[in-house]
C-alpha cells in the first residue's frame, strides 16, 4: 500500500514507519485481570492518570497522580503498579497531569480553570513527589482554534524531549460541548516548543490533528494524545483518543489509536487501531481516554481512564498490558 494523501489522518498509512516499529503497532493489548485498578473515591470521577515508575520514583514505589471532580488531583503509590494507596490530595483547580521527571526533579503539568471563561496550562516541581513549587503558567489560549464553541482553552498537556535538545509541548486545544455527557472534550490537538522545560514555549500556528467529518474517530474532536520520541526507531509515537459519534448506539465515545511521526508534526495512522475501545455493558461502556503508557521488564503497561455511561456515568483507571516483544523502551517511562 502506498503512502495515501487523505484529508483524514484515519487510514493515512505510511508503510515504511510501520515496518521500522512493527514490534509494537502488532503488539495485542488486553485489560489486566485486576482491571479496573483504581476506583472514585470523590463522587463518580477519577480520570486522567500520569505514572512514574519504581527506577524513577524517590522511594522505589510505583505512583500516579489522577484528577477526579471539581479540580482535585490526588497521588496514589503502589509497590507492583496493581494494588494502589492515595497518600495526597490537591485542591488546585486542576485536571489532566502529566508528570515528567528529569534529573531527580519532576515536572507536574495540568490545566487550570476559570470557569467559565478559559482554561491554560500551568507547571509545578517537586523534588520528593511531597512539596510542591507554586505553579507556572506555560500556556493560555491565544489562537483561533483554541476558542471554538464553548471557552478558550489549552489543556492535555504532554512534554516529549526532541532529538534536537529542545522540548515539545503537546496539547488539546478547543473544546466542544458533548450533548450526550453534558460536558465538553478537546477538540483540537497542538504542538509548543521551547529550549528549557520552564519555557518560554513558542506554538506551531495550526493543529495537527484537527476535529474531521471524514474521520469515524474523530468526527466530533480530535481528543488527546500522548506523545514518545523512541530514539532507536527515530520515531514520535503518539496515542490518541479520538471522540468520535458511534452511529450504532447513537452515543459519543472515545478510544485509543497509535499513530507514527518521523518530525511529530505530520502523523500517521497505523492498521491495527483502535488498540483499546469501549466494550458494551462494561465498566469502559462509552468512552475510552486519557492514558499513560509505561515500560515495565518485558510487557507494556497502558494506563487509562473509562467512563461507563454518558450524562450519569462513572469514570475508573483502567490498566491494559502487552509483550513489549523487544522494543527498546527509551523515550517511555520505564
Amino acid at each position: 500500500m502506498n503512502i495515501t494523501e487523505k484529508k483524514t489522518i484515519w487510514g493515512r498509512y505510511n508503510p515504511a514507519l510501520n515496518e521500522r516499529l512493527k514490534a509494537l503497532i502488532e503488539t495485542k493489548w488486553s485489560d489486566h485481570p485486576q482491571s479496573p485498578v483504581i476506583e472514585p473515591f470523590l463522587k463518580n470521577v477519577i480520570a486522567d492518570p500520569t505514572v512514574i515508575t519504581p527506577s524513577l520514583s524517590p522511594d522505589g514505589q510505583w505512583h500516579i497522580i489522577t484528577c477526579g471532580s471539581h479540580g482535585t488531583l490526588a497521588q496514589w503509590t503502589s509497590p507492583d503498579g496493581i494494588d494502589w494507596e492515595r497518600y495526597a490530595f490537591h485542591e488546585w483547580d486542576g485536571f489532566s497531569p502529566f508528570v515528567y521527571p528529569m534529573d531527580g526533579r519532576y515536572y507536574l503539568f495540568y490545566q487550570m480553570n476559570n470557569f467559565p471563561e478559559r482554561c491554560w496550562i500551568v507547571m509545578r516541581h517537586s523534588d520528593d513527589l511531597k512539596n510542591w513549587s507554586e505553579p507556572k503558567t506555560l500556556l493560555e489560549p491565544d489562537l483561533e482554534w483554541e476558542d471554538m464553541e464553548f471557552r478558550p482553552t489549552c489543556r492535555n498537556a504532554c512534554l516529549t524531549p526532541m532529538p534536537d535538545g529542545r522540548f515539545a509541548l503537546y496539547y488539546s486545544g478547543g473544546v466542544k460541548r458533548i450533548p450526550d455527557l453534558g460536558f465538553e472534550e478537546p477538540a483540537n490537538i497542538g504542538v509548543a516548543f521551547a529550549d528549557k522545560i520552564d519555557g518560554p514555549y513558542v506554538k506551531h500556528p495550526e493543529p495537527l490533528l484537527p476535529p474531521d467529518e471524514d474521520d469515524p474517530y474523530r468526527n466530533i474532536g480530535a481528543g488527546a494524545m500522548k506523545v514518545y520520541y523512541l530514539e532507536a526507531y527515530g520515531l514520535y509515537v503518539g496515542f490518541n483518543n479520538g471522540v468520535y459519534w458511534d452511529k450504532e448506539v447513537d452515543h459519543s465515545r472515545s478510544a485509543i489509536h497509535v499513530l507514527l511521526s518521523e518530525d511529530g508534526l505530520d502523523w500517521y495512522d497505523t492498521p491495527n487501531n483502535p488498540i483499546i475501545e469501549p466494550e458494551a455493558n462494561s465498566w469502559k461502556s462509552s468512552l475510552v481516554y486519557q492514558l499513560c503508557l509505561a515500560a515495565h521488564g518485558d510487557e507494556w503497561r497502558l494506563y487509562y481512564n473509562s467512563r461507563e455511561g454518558w450524562e450519569v456515568g462513572i469514570e475508573r483507571i483502567g490498566l491494559a498490558i502487552a509483550p513489549r516483544n523487544g522494543v527498546n523502551p527509551k523515550g517511555v517511562v520505564s
